[in-house]
């Protein structure tokens, strides 16, 4: 575990995610937060939408963790295996990178169709969040690893996959604030 995965460290930028949606969004009505811009990307509550699912499809993992029921993955026992998959997962969402990539079907915001409250359903969610995290930490430190709830094939640490979450958070966090200067909002 590093500095950028203890769980102080990890609560405070999801209370410091939270804080950046809610100023860049919350003045937002519901008929804005789910304009989508001509270019074809997606609606700012498409955006949020798909940070609940993929942080959301992680839940039940954590739950089986918890509980002693989890698994190792086989592609676990590949030395160094999980941790390459994991830098790179944690690189291709920073928000630097420009190469959009496309969500698996699982993640895909058109699934999250009720928008109406979006943005305090996601400070909810958040809390849910933290709450979730705090009760894993034990197991993140002792280097468990997880697959992806996208992918079996994925493999990478506990600790790196709340770093991949809150990193990816980040990412959207600028992609949606450039959906809403693209749209005059």
């Amino acid at each position: 575990m590093t500095d950028k995965t203890s769980e102080t460290a990890l609560r405070q930028r999801i209370d410091t995610l939270t804080v950046k949606f809610q100023q860049a969004f919350g003045h937002l009505g519901d008929e804005a937060i789910r304009l989508k811009p001509t270019y074809g990307g997606w609606s700012i509550a498409q955006v949020i939408g798909h940070l609940v699912q993929v942080n959301e499809s992680f839940f039940p993992i954590f739950s089986k963790i918890r509980a002693g029921r989890y698994p190792r993955p086989l592609l676990a026992n590949i030395p160094f295996l999980p941790q390459i998959i994991g830098n790179r997962i944690l690189a291709a969402v920073h928000p630097d990178q420009k190469r959009r990539a496309k969500s698996p079907v699982l993640w895909e915001p058109g699934r999250y169709t009720d928008t109406k409250g979006i943005m305090e359903r996601f400070v909810m969610h958040q809390m849910s969040l933290k709450q979730e995290i705090a009760s894993i930490m034990k197991q993140a430190d002792a280097g468990v690893v997880i697959a992806s709830p996208a992918n079996p094939y994925l493999v990478y640490r506990l600790d790196k996959a709340l770093e991949i979450i809150l990193t990816h958070e980040e990412r959207h966090l600028v992609q949606a604030k450039e959906t809403l200067a693209l749209m005059g909002l």
